[in-house]
């Protein structure tokens, strides 16, 4: 609930459950979820990771895999403002820190590893370049 910005009413509002519902699951007494409430749970909130939800491990939201997905969460998030022009909340930004963190590494490992091809080619470049002239010395 809290990643998804919402109160405990609205999120058992959207999957049509009742507080007192929701407060079972999560309050001190914790009754078994059952598999038609998760199953609700990932129709209203497709991001939510399913392995997460019924494990614990992993991430909670699977990342955004189109433009027209970021531009909806933004929507839905309030971030673009009726004029479509962005608006950036220090909140908002919390929930994907490692997300951030994650592509910012692998940009990284990325540039690395684009070094070491460069640096490949422009040795295998070398070794045609001195094959060419000793190619041509012996002719």
């Amino acid at each position: 609930m809290d990643l998804l910005r919402l109160k405990p009413s609205a999120f058992a509002a959207k999957l049509d459950m009742k507080p007192q519902t929701l407060n079972g699951f999560t309050g001190p007494k914790q009754s078994g979820v059952t598999l038609k409430t998760i199953q609700k749970i990932l129709a209203v909130f497709p991001r939510v990771n399913s392995h997460w939800l019924i494990t614990g491990e992993g991430e909670p939201l699977a990342p955004l895999q189109s433009p027209e997905a970021v531009a909806q969460l933004a929507r839905e998030q309030l971030l673009v403002s009726p004029d479509q022009h962005f608006t950036i909340a220090q909140e908002a930004a919390t929930p994907y820190s490692s997300t951030l963190l994650t592509c910012q590494q692998e940009l990284e490992q990325s540039r690395s590893r684009i070094k070491e091809l460069e640096d490949i080619i422009a040795d295998k470049q070398l070794i045609i370049d001195l094959l060419r002239d000793k190619q041509q010395g012996a002719s």
